[in-house]
């Protein structure tokens, strides 16, 4: 897992 995904699972705000 990448750190960009990492990020986007931590605080979903991006990807809804």
């Amino acid at each position: 897992y990448f750190p960009l995904d990492l990020a986007a699972i931590e605080a979903p705000s991006i990807n809804g």
